[in-house]
């Protein structure tokens, strides 16, 4: 592979993680809002931030995992947007059960 189809294809990646990751942004954008608006929390700017980025950062996971014809997909990333806090829950307590398992055989190895 060349430098060039080596850039060319990093760019690729990125524009598919932006696109994903900003739609699922809108969803932490109207959560953050909607937890406002209820009274659960005051506003901050970089607590909005802060879910603006975790929104998008499951949206990015995520939208590799779905089709890209997928009827609905974009929804399904803006709830996933706005559900991001039980989200990233499940991907730790799932990931750090699967890192013991792995962990545990690995050190049976050596028994």
């Amino acid at each position: 592979m060349s430098a060039e189809q080596f850039i060319v294809e990093i760019a690729e990646k990125a524009q598919r993680y932006f696109s994903v990751g900003i739609i699922s942004a809108f969803g932490g954008i109207a959560c953050y809002l909607y937890e406002h608006v209820k009274g659960e929390r005051e506003f901050s700017f970089i607590t909005m931030l802060i879910m603006i980025f975790l929104a998008f950062f499951v949206g990015s996971v995520l939208g590799e995992m779905l089709p890209h014809d997928m009827k609905g997909r974009d929804g399904i990333l803006m709830v996933a947007g706005f559900s991001s806090w039980p989200i990233l829950d499940v991907m730790r307590a799932r990931g750090k059960k699967i890192a013991d398992a792995i962990f545990n055989r690995f050190m049976k190895i050596f028994e």
